[in-house]
C-alpha cells in the first residue's frame, strides 16, 4: 500500500470472488442519487421540488455505455416569463462532462409542476465520480435567477468490460 493514498476506512477486506469483492466495494461508497427540496418559507418562488437519477445498479453505480436517465420536478407556483432550465454533470476535478442540458420557454409558461425527463442510451462517460449542478432561471440576459443547486445526485461510473494497460482511471481521457 502507498502511504497517504489510502486511509484505514477505505480499505476492504474480503475472502471471496471478484463479483463478491466488487459488490463489497461498490456498496461500502453508496451515492445519493435522489435530491428533494427541504421545505422552507421560499416555496413561493420557482424551484426543483425533486431529482431523480437512474443509473444502472443500485447505490448510485452506473456501468459505462449503458442507458442513464434523469428526471427533474420543477415547481413554478407562477408563471415565468421566460422560464430556462439547464443541468450539467461535473466530474470529481469539477469538469462538466455534459454541458447546458436545456429547457426553456412555454415549458414554464403556466402555473403548476413540470416533469422533465433527460435520457442517454449509452452514456459513455469515463470511470469517476460525478454529479449534477442545475439553474432554473429567467433566460433573459440580468434576469432573476431562482435556484441554483450543486453537488446533487452523486454517481460513479465503473468499467468492468476489457481491462486497459494501468486500469480504467479517471484522470485519462477517453479518444
Amino acid at each position: 500500500m502507498v502511504a497517504g493514498l489510502f486511509t484505514q476506512s477505505d480499505l476492504i477486506t474480503i475472502d471471496g470472488s471478484v463479483a463478491e469483492a466488487l459488490s463489497a466495494y461498490l456498496s461500502k461508497g453508496a451515492r445519493e442519487t435522489t435530491y428533494i427540496r427541504p421545505i422552507d418559507a421560499h416555496a413561493d418562488r420557482p424551484h426543483l421540488e425533486r431529482i431523480e437519477l437512474l443509473t444502472s445498479d443500485p447505490n448510485g453505480i452506473h456501468h459505462f455505455g449503458e442507458p442513464l436517465e434523469i428526471k427533474f420536478w420543477i415547481r413554478h407556483p407562477h408563471e415565468m416569463v421566460n422560464g430556462c432550465f439547464c443541468f450539467q454533470i461535473f466530474n470529481q476535478f469539477q469538469t462538466a462532462m455534459i454541458c447546458s442540458s436545456y429547457y426553456h420557454g412555454a415549458t414554464f409558461s403556466e402555473r403548476g409542476s413540470t416533469q422533465l425527463i433527460c435520457s442517454f442510451p449509452r452514456l459513455l462517460l469515463n470511470v469517476g465520480r460525478f454529479h449534477l449542478r442545475t439553474w432554473l432561471q429567467e433566460a433573459v440576459l440580468g434576469a432573476e435567477i431562482y435556484e441554483t443547486l450543486d453537488g446533487v445526485c452523486a454517481f460513479e461510473v465503473v468499467r468492468v468490460d476489457r481491462s486497459q494497460f494501468a486500469g480504467w482511471r479517471p484522470e485519462v481521457h477517453l479518444s
